[in-house]
């Protein structure tokens, strides 16, 4: 039985509607990603199951003494409060249980006779209850809670209110994992999280024992912990039941069988309408009340036919200005024993680097190790505290930082990119539809735009400068997964040299051609992309991260069967066409001869025999024909 039922979900605002007709189960030990476009209602579908939200129509079931926990907004604790204190939240009912039995054992040191059996009785069920709560493995869980998300002895001791918002998310994040809900909502776990914290909570969630619905963007985080997809939408939740790799086959095979679909009611639309014309002319001709019944039924059943819309096959792509840039010297920037201290602290040292045209670079490590100072430094933006960073000759650098600005936000985007560029609005408008700005989309408000759209808006503004070096900081920040794979796509088509600062590993894996990650003060460069990263760092993680889910293939023999009955259905409707071709032919021929008129009776009357007969003929040719075009699948 499932741990949670949404059935035929309607979710509106006044007479906004978010989604209607969402279905799906959440049963023990599933582990579901929930994605969608940005605004589609996936984090008030969250809402809606924890009861912070209504709904207009349909029902959402949750089983009896079923917790869920969900991880969004930083809870606002008292002040004297530290992170330990925090922590220990988690365990409130099994501490509670803890007291209640050291006051039934100090009751059994003075109680006798039926007072002491009566409490002894209490003990052993309470105790019961805290040993399945998990009453002494406390410690067990804390520690691994506390190793796996780095909570140092000073981290716990420091009161919570005047952590980071990074630190703050890791602690409540640690909090509901120790919680242990039969139902873990997830909401973009990986925005405060680093690359190491990730892969913590990747094997951490595969051995969790309870359900987890995840929503994130970070589609290698997806890969590694689910095992069913439900993608919403504002008319339904699409399932798959694979990770995001299972996804991306499966989607778009579905897409092709919709296609196919839509192609065949397209065709069974054009054939009833062209039966139709044919039993008009055949009723007018013959002056036949049955043809003309039969053609205004036709038409009726047309009317009430429900025709898909044509499924979108292929994703728009963005066209950037990649046009003549002039080609940067082969060394593009050369640090040499380049160091730098932040505050008195150092952040790294010793570094030697050269990065060549056309290298792919990402630059990686933990939260605060300088990634983006590193970046800034190989700008000229901050000078390193030791040591240089040279670049190198014909450089026309591109860059898009993590938190994108327009000079003005109320700008439109015609404006905003005539406010970096002199040109016309005719031409300013050409280069927007190459980022996919189209109609009225350019009179939008720039501070209205989305974080892919200002990326997009940037990435336009900037290549039309012409630039052969584009840096990027954190690009995937804020996008949806549609977002990242038009970026990815559209910057797989630049030729000149890309450096840039991502937690996003498939974005890391589909880009970079080398690794430089800072680890412990120093820099480490790994020649090939995130793939050969994990071979070098740990070994026996390469087949985990090698394997790519094999459940999209197709099942050879049952698409050969499928293949088989169309290609019979497909013969029969031919057949049928081609013999009701023949009849109007024969019909119409004998009509000729008809109206030449002759005095041989015999003749005559043979002639309308086989008239009449050639009509019968016709009128059950054309009734299978129907009957064909009525619902083609059924005949598959």
């Amino acid at each position: 039985m499932a741990l949670c039922a949404v059935s035929n979900l309607s979710k509106y605002y006044g007479a906004t509607r978010i989604f209607q007709n969402i279905t799906f189960d959440i049963d023990k030990n599933q582990r579901i990603g929930l994605i969608g476009p940005n605004g589609v209602g996936k984090t008030t579908l969250f809402k809606i199951i924890l009861g912070e939200e209504d709904y207009q129509e349909g029902d959402v079931f949750i089983r009896q003494d079923i917790r869920i926990d969900y991880l969004d907004q930083i809870p606002v604790y008292p002040e004297h409060y530290r992170t330990i204190d925090v922590l220990y939240l988690a365990f409130h009912e099994i501490l509670t249980m803890q007291q209640q039995l050291k006051e039934l054992e100090h009751q059994m040191t003075y109680l006798t006779g039926a007072e002491l059996t009566q409490v002894i009785q209490e003990f052993g069920s309470l105790e019961q209850r805290y040993e399945q709560r998990g009453g002494y493995v406390i410690r067990e869980k804390l520690n691994r809670i506390l190793i796996g998300l780095k909570i140092t002895e000073d981290l716990q001791d420091r009161p919570f209110n005047l952590l980071s918002g990074g630190e703050k998310s890791r602690i409540v994040l640690g909090k509901i994992l120790l919680e242990e809900p039969d139902i873990l909502l997830l909401d973009e776990p990986s925005n405060h999280l680093d690359m190491n914290f990730m892969d913590w909570l990747e094997s951490y969630l595969q051995d969790y024992q309870g359900a987890v619905v995840i929503i994130s963007h970070d589609r290698w985080f997806l890969n590694r912990t689910v095992n069913r997809i439900i993608e919403l939408s504002a008319e339904e939740a699409e399932i798959y039941n694979g990770n995001y790799d299972y996804y991306l086959v499966e989607h778009k095979k579905r897409l092709e069988e919709k296609y196919k679909l839509w192609q065949m009611e397209q065709r069974k639309v054009d054939r009833m309408e062209a039966q139709i014309e044919r039993y008009l002319i055949w009723a007018r001709s013959r002056d036949s009340e049955k043809m003309f019944v039969r053609a205004k039924e036709l038409k009726k059943r047309l009317a009430k036919l429900d025709v898909p819309d044509k499924p979108q096959m292929e994703q728009k792509s963005i066209r950037l200005n990649y046009d003549k840039a002039t080609r940067s010297g082969r060394e593009v920037f050369k640090l040499t024993d380049v160091s730098h201290t932040f505050e008195d602290n150092p952040l790294f040292e010793d570094i030697n680097c050269t990065i060549y045209y056309q290298d792919r670079v990402a630059i990686i490590g933990a939260n605060g190790a300088g990634k983006s100072t590193l970046l800034k430094i190989i700008l000229g933006e901050l000078q390193p505290t030791c040591g240089e960073a040279k670049p190198g000759s014909r450089l026309d650098i591109g860059y898009l930082p993590q938190e994108i600005e327009f000079s003005n936000p109320q700008f439109n985007l015609i404006e905003a990119f005539q406010d970096e560029h002199q040109i016309t609005t005719t031409d300013a408008r050409h280069q927007l539809a190459k980022v996919l700005f189209t109609g009225d989309d350019v009179f939008k408000s720039v501070s209205t735009l989305s974080g892919g759209e200002r990326s997009r808006l940037k990435l336009c503004i900037l290549m039309y400068n012409k630039i052969n070096v584009l840096v990027l900081d954190e690009p995937t920040n804020h996008l949806d997964l549609t977002s990242r794979e038009i970026l990815e796509d559209s910057l797989k088509a630049f030729d000149g040299t890309i450096i840039f600062v991502s937690h996003d590993r498939y974005f890391i894996d589909s880009m970079a051609t080398r690794l430089l990650e800072i680890e412990n003060h120093h820099l480490f460069v790994y020649n090939g992309d995130y793939q050969y990263y994990l071979r070098q760092k740990e070994p026996q993680e390469v087949e985990t991260a090698n394997s790519k889910s094999q459940q999209g293939r197709q099942n050879y023999e049952a698409d050969k069967e499928q293949q088989r009955k169309i290609r019979r259905y497909r013969k029969k409707l031919e057949q049928c066409e081609q013999r009701i071709q023949e009849c109007e032919a024969a019909l119409n021929l004998l009509s000729e001869q008809l109206n030449i008129g002759h005095e041989d009776i015999a003749l005559l009357n043979k002639q309308y025999r086989r008239q009449h007969e050639l009509e019968e003929e016709l009128l059950l040719l054309l009734e299978k024909h129907e009957l064909l075009l009525a619902d083609p699948r059924s005949k598959l």
